[in-house]
């Protein structure tokens, strides 16, 4: 993408434990300390809020990620391939976040590739991302020749062993595949 990216991101993964308070100061400090990559997808919507608040403010610091097709409609994370809904989230998103845009838009399966080709040529994503733990999945990917962004694990407690339940693949598959990333300019 040809971003500066800080070495590490923040995600918001476990972020709905802490109160509204608390995710507004982390973001802030993280922001403070020169993180400037941030995955837009808690495990529960009541994370979004304090998100929100932080990035009221600091928005041109931050590169966004949004996952094109997370549906929130129970309050936790799930998953949609319904084109409709998907749009519906994404906007929803953009909204709380009172931004017409998204960096990355990431698309973790296939349900949605159209909707996400048409945000980005509109402009509404900057780059077009994915995620997956799968390593055929990402290489799928790679070779749509379209990806400027991937989201995959770079992680010891399963990127050192042969198998885990999230590291999908042996460790030296993944390793290929990080040079394939590399080799295809994504980053």
């Amino acid at each position: 993408s040809g971003e500066k990216v800080s070495i590490i991101g923040l995600g918001m993964g476990s972020m709905h434990e802490a109160s509204v308070d608390e995710t507004e100061r982390t973001v802030l400090e993280a922001i403070d300390a020169g993180i400037n990559i941030m995955d837009f997808i808690p495990s529960k919507a009541n994370a979004f809020e304090g998100y929100a608040r932080a990035l009221k403010t600091r928005r041109e610091k931050v590169l966004l990620q949004v996952h094109l097709g997370a549906n929130y409609a129970s309050g936790e994370y799930g998953w949609t391939t319904n084109v409709n809904i998907a749009r519906r989230e994404f906007e929803a998103r953009l909204a709380l976040l009172n931004t017409d845009y998204a960096d990355f838009g990431a698309v973790m399966n296939g349900g949605i590739w159209d909707y996400a080709c048409q945000l980005k040529k509109e402009g509404t994503i900057r780059y077009l991302a994915f995620s997956t733990h799968d390593v055929p999945i990402a290489r799928k990917f790679i070779e749509t020749g379209m990806m400027d962004w991937a989201m995959f694990s770079i992680n010891p407690m399963y990127d050192y062993t042969e198998t885990s339940d999230y590291g999908k693949g042996e460790a030296s598959d993944r390793m290929q595949l990080y040079r394939e990333f590399e080799r295809a300019g994504i980053g």
